[in-house]
């Protein structure tokens, strides 16, 4: 194992950009954070302007929050053993009881950064050398920043940054400096993004080779800069709504590693990207066209559709989500057609509003038999069933 670190040593001293400023560069905004008065710990605007108050840029702002964060907070080794993540997820609750997980300390370390007017990200994905020997590639288990410095994307890593070493069956703190604004090529031997973009790099690592020794990877780096755009994909995710976001997330992250975990999330978040399709329709003004309420619900149909083609643990609310729409199509179609008087296009709309029926029943067994919302739903199927079916031709 020694000479594949010597090798990646080697390989990586070639790299261009491997560069890290020194902790020396830091030492008087280090001193100033250390200094931070107690009583302003769990006050995060207060704590945020007294650290970046004697920082002269943007990367001295960072520091300063990295330096205290990774000074004063803890990892909680015991909510990530008990599975009691969620106390973990809150700014107000990390800052009072000065604990967290990387998720908490990602959140908080962005949370801080905006405060100081940084541009911050938390980036999920999969992890070498926290708690396990080797890397869970089925799905994400950490998470980390990525943030704009002088027009710059750098990474960091709070969590490792603060506690990551392990002896025995304890978390000892130690400083380790490789984690703030470490080279894009040294945080990948360690750090693989869920999206690909969060590399940093012009040749993105891919699963297969992230899970060799770090030399591996290193001779996947060196083969040369590669011609991956990041920054553009970076600014385009940055410029869609958060909803899609989030959905552009799930699929770059299933396209780059498609485990059973990724596309069962992908699925929840095609039915997360329908719901908000669905609040958008019902903020609608009253006097919005047939026409316009149509193609937002074929819309949200075709999100729930693919929702269930990428999971089968959908919760029953998504299931009535289904429904609900499909109910809605139908009713809206029938009352787009009701005067007119075209035989065709009569036939046609009977035809797709007798499909939706059909496929909302289907969707109504599987909800429990005592569901009350299921029954109400059958009711109202079978009611417009009974007043179109005459109409529509045999298929």
């Amino acid at each position: 194992m020694q000479r594949y670190w010597f090798l990646t040593l080697l390989l990586l001293s070639f790299l261009p950009g491997l560069t890290q400023e020194s902790p020396a560069d830091f030492e008087a905004i280090d001193r100033h954070a250390r200094r931070a008065p107690k009583d302003l710990i769990q006050e995060l605007p207060a704590l945020t302007d007294y650290l970046i108050s004697k920082a002269e840029n943007e990367v001295e702002r960072a520091r300063a929050i990295y330096y205290w964060i990774t000074h004063h907070i803890r990892y909680d080794e015991d909510a990530f053993r008990s599975g009691r993540q969620r106390i973990n997820r809150n700014n107000t609750d990390i800052l009072r009881r000065q604990q967290a997980i990387c998720f908490g300390y990602s959140q908080l370390f962005k949370a801080m950064c905006a405060r100081a007017g940084l541009d911050c990200e938390v980036v999920s994905g999969y992890s070498k050398g926290t708690l396990t020997t080797s890397p869970n590639m089925q799905h994400p288990d950490h998470a980390w920043n990525a943030i704009r410095l002088e027009d710059r994307w750098r990474l960091l890593d709070a969590t490792w940054g603060a506690s990551q070493v392990q002896r025995g069956n304890q978390f000892v703190q130690t400083e380790r400096e490789t984690y703030f604004l470490t080279a894009p090529e040294q945080f990948v031997l360690n750090h693989l993004p869920q999206v690909p973009m969060w590399q940093l790099l012009g040749r993105p690592v891919d699963v297969p080779t992230f899970q060799q020794p770090a030399d591996s990877i290193s001779v996947h780096l060196a083969r040369g800069n590669g011609n991956f755009h990041f920054a553009d994909s970076i600014r385009h995710w940055r410029s869609l709504p958060r909803s899609e976001q989030r959905l552009w997330e799930a699929r770059k992250a299933y396209d780059f590693h498609p485990t059973d975990d990724n596309r069962r999330e992908l699925g929840h978040i095609y039915m997360d990207y329908a719901g908000d399709l669905t609040d958008s329709i019902d903020q609608l003004p009253p006097d919005r066209s047939l026409d316009t309420l149509i193609i937002l619900q074929s819309r949200v149909i075709e999100h729930c559709e693919k929702a269930r083609r990428y999971t089968d643990t959908l919760y029953n609310w998504q299931r009535e989500l289904h429904v609900n729409a499909l109910i809605n199509q139908a009713a809206a179609l029938y009352q787009n057609v009701y005067e007119k008087t075209d035989e065709a296009t009569l036939q046609s709309a009977f035809g797709q509003m007798r499909r939706l029926l059909l496929r909302a029943q289907d969707i109504i067994a599987e909800l429990p038999a005592s569901s009350f919302y299921g029954r109400q739903m059958a009711q109202r199927c079978k009611e417009y069933l009974q007043v179109i079916e005459p109409y529509v031709p045999e298929e």
